[in-house]
């Protein structure tokens, strides 16, 4: 449907739109994209979407992504600070309940037990903000 505000268009009018657009990518196809962004998909109907796209001649703008050591864009212990975190809350969730004090009502976060930074899940302990400066000072 052509949306013109305050215009009319004739049908005639509507057809040359219509035979100029065949075959173009919509301007907002990345918006059409990007609802179905982290769903979890089977390889069968990844394969029935990809059919689909061939059939009319359109590439797929955004890959099914693939998530850690087959994602392209792995770094394995080369991470940043940030992107180590992110790990973390994805394999370890937010934490709990403080390893030292007990405590489930103050903030909370990841610590090394080693003091480096490795994908390790069991070098990660949760700790409140006060125990994990007391746990970082002990180290210097």
């Amino acid at each position: 449907m052509i949306k013109n505000k305050g215009y009319r268009v004739t049908e005639e009018v509507k057809k040359k739109i219509s035979l100029a657009l065949k075959g173009k990518i919509p301007k907002n196809i990345k918006m059409i994209a990007g609802w179905n962004k982290g769903l979890k998909v089977s390889e069968k109907m990844k394969q029935r979407i990809s059919n689909t796209l061939k059939k009319k001649g359109i590439k797929p703008i955004l890959p099914f992504v693939s998530y850690g050591k087959d994602n392209p864009n792995w770094k394995g212990n080369n991470v940043s600070y940030s992107g180590l975190h992110y790990w973390l809350r994805r394999k370890l969730g937010e934490p709990k309940v403080c390893e030292h004090c007990k405590s489930s009502k103050r903030r909370l976060t990841w610590a090394n037990k080693s003091w480096k930074y490795k994908r390790d899940i069991k070098d990660w302990i949760s700790l409140c903000y006060s125990c994990h400066k007391y746990y970082d000072l002990k180290r210097l």
